[in-house]
């Protein structure tokens, strides 16, 4: 990484572990792109793939990445027993079909973003579980697959009305329809999740820059808040033009007729 002043370039450089590399390097099959990518990587490595791993570790691999939990005995035993060539590619397809799979998404992507009850600020209707919202709100997404840019959209440009030309009435009657204990209104219907910015710990700029960036962005920051690290391409500098999108970003549960 070379820098100077607050330009900063990093170089890749690639260090092959073995000698394995060329025409030295084994024939690997690459039925999906992204298998010839990971390939074409690893040849420059010198790095040889694993062997194709059994059913079992198959399903098991699979079923903890998809749903979190391990397979029952009934369906390994079905699954080993199956001899067609596209087993595994089905099973994917019906671990992805099962409710655990968005439940089990949705509790991890909540996790990522900050998701909790003892979070949030400026709440006084106890009665109601905003984190239960939000992540009714994340998993009716992941069930139906929307895009992730679809999902962070909804969550940091939420606004208070789902139609620009609902009127304030039609508003206020939404908002009251979703917080009621009981025979409530459908909160994941909304084209917005809007509790992101309620949380305690995003209150400052610099707070929301921090947060934004790890929880989407999947890039910590805190170095850069004061220093520029040698092992980082990011300067202070850059974290105060990032802070800059934040600073008039705020969230105010009461809402006012003349805010409108």
């Amino acid at each position: 990484m070379a820098f100077y002043d607050n330009g900063t370039v990093a170089v890749p450089a690639l260090f092959p572990s073995s000698d394995r590399l060329g025409p030295l390097f084994p024939a690997v099959p690459t039925p999906t792109k992204i298998d010839e990518l990971v390939v074409n990587k690893l040849k420059k490595l010198g790095v040889v793939s694993s062997e194709l791993c059994t059913d079992a570790e198959f399903l098991r691999r699979v079923s903890l990445d998809l749903t979190g939990s391990l397979p029952l005995p009934d369906e390994i035993l079905r699954f080993l027993a199956d001899e067609t060539a596209d087993k595994r590619s089905r099973k994917i397809d019906e671990l992805l079909d099962r409710p655990v799979y968005s439940a089990w998404w949705a509790t991890k992507l909540c996790d990522y973003m900050g998701n909790a009850d003892n979070q949030f600020r400026g709440e006084d209707l106890h009665r109601i579980s905003f984190s239960a919202q939000w992540y009714r709100w994340v998993e009716r997404r992941v069930a139906r697959n929307a895009r992730y840019d679809e999902i962070v959209a909804g969550i940091i440009l939420a606004t208070g009305r789902s139609a620009p030309d609902k009127t304030f009435e039609q508003y206020c009657a939404e908002m009251t329809d979703s917080v009621r204990t009981a025979d409530g209104g459908d909160f994941a219907k909304r084209n917005t999740m809007p509790w992101f910015w309620a949380r305690q710990n995003v209150r400052t700029p610099n707070e929301m820059a921090l947060s934004f960036s790890h929880a989407f962005l999947g890039v910590r920051l805190q170095c850069a808040e004061c220093h520029k690290h040698p092992f980082n391409q990011w300067t202070p500098h850059d974290f105060e033009q990032f802070t800059a999108f934040f600073n008039r970003v705020n969230y105010d549960y009461r809402d006012r007729q003349d805010q409108f």
